[in-house]
């Protein structure tokens, strides 16, 4: 199990989306947006193994856990804030190395 982080301040979750996605690929490992997880974005390859901790959303930690790593899952991951009024999207990036 490894935990992707990402740390935001003064975001209002309520208006606002946030997803996670291996840049590589594009694959979104969650989407969440107005309070609520969309699982039709989540990628096959994330489902059933991976999760947000949704309860730290209005305290700024948007973090996402995958379990169950694969080599597969070794690159850089991106968590996209997008909210109401913002014209570009603040973003979070971390590398991860399956071995």
């Amino acid at each position: 199990m490894v935990i992707l982080t990402c740390q935001v301040k003064n975001v209002d979750m309520s208006q606002t989306t946030v997803y996670w996605q291996k840049r590589q690929e594009k694959k979104v490992l969650f989407y969440w947006k107005n309070g609520n997880v969309d699982p039709n974005y989540q990628d096959e390859e994330y489902r059933n193994r991976s999760h947000i901790l949704q309860s730290e959303f209005q305290k700024g930690n948007l973090s996402s856990i995958i379990w169950d790593l694969r080599l597969s899952d070794s690159g850089v991951y991106d968590c996209i804030i997008i909210t109401e009024h913002q014209v570009t999207p603040d973003q979070c990036s971390i590398t991860l190395k399956v071995n």
